[in-house]
């Protein structure tokens, strides 16, 4: 096997272009360098490797944007033990994967095992959900707009506050935050007399898919359906603007988000998972 690190964004999707066939599994590294090319990503720094058989057939690819994690595509057990031997052997300080279950917990292992880190640890295992339909859902009161620059300080808040509840091992939100969701044309809000109550973005499009989250409601206003209508409207939104499909992730601890999903149209296609371990 081959590790390859093209550091011209256009000659990594080159290279990673067999990933598009399955995109909805091989979304986060298609999608991270996607949205860095095109001027629309929060990620100021890219790292972006392939690995190949002799013959530079490709066997996988991972992006890492620090602090986070390193992102995988699906690929074999021993492609990702590879993997996680070559990339610390240049970036020794890296911590933590997020990939399809099976090539995270073997690149963790392998990891681990090079480093003498304690661990690895399951920090969550998200669904990877897949809609071609929309289902019918109920219409609660209020109607989806595209979020604006005037939104942005609320978007801001509600940025820390998912972070914190749904996702607290992620670094959290750029203090503009807010306003790259305000200013993007991606983001929506679900608005009562006005008054935004929910929140939702369109974070990547990769291979004709568009995905979708955060999704958020404040404690204040959830039970009344707010999230689960824009979701299932901006969704609509993509396949009628010619997507395939769209994707998004899932805490699988949290019933309800996931019930949520499945009514709107969503079906579990895959399970990430994300590791972490303490560098000695």
């Amino acid at each position: 096997m081959r590790w390859r690190s093209p550091t011209d964004l256009d000659a990594f999707l080159d290279m990673a272009a067999p990933l598009r066939e399955h995109a909805a599994v091989n979304q986060l590294p298609l999608g991270i360098v996607t949205s860095i090319r095109l001027g629309t990503s929060r990620y100021e720094e890219v790292r972006t490797f392939c690995v190949t058989d002799d013959d530079g057939a490709l066997l996988g690819a991972v992006v890492q944007t620090p602090p986070w994690p390193a992102s995988l595509s699906a690929m074999s057990p021993a492609a990702a033990a590879f993997a996680a031997r070559s990339l610390l052997a240049a970036h020794p300080e890296l911590d933590g994967v997020t990939g399809p279950a099976d090539a995270a917990h073997t690149f963790a292992g392998a990891a681990v095992a090079l480093s003498g880190a304690e661990g690895p640890t399951v920090v969550t295992n998200l669904g990877v959900w897949v809609l071609h339909e929309v289902a019918p859902v109920p219409t609660p009161p209020g109607e989806p707009r595209v979020a604006t620059p005037d939104d942005a300080p609320l978007l801001q808040v509600w940025a820390g506050a998912f972070r914190d509840e749904a996702a607290p091992a992620d670094p959290p939100p750029t203090p503009l935050a807010g306003s790259r969701y305000g200013g993007s044309g991606r983001a929506w809000v679900w608005t009562v007399e006005g008054r935004p109550v929910a929140f939702a973005n369109f974070p990547r499009e990769v291979a004709g898919y568009r995905s979708v989250g955060p999704v958020y409601t404040p404690p204040e206003e959830r039970g009344r359906g707010y999230a689960t209508a824009l979701v299932a409207h901006m969704s609509r939104v993509a396949l009628a603007e010619g997507m395939r499909g769209c994707t998004l992730f899932t805490d699988l601890t949290n019933p309800t988000s996931n019930a949520i999903y499945a009514r709107i149209g969503y079906r579990r296609e895959a399970v990430f998972t994300r590791l972490a371990w303490k560098n000695p």
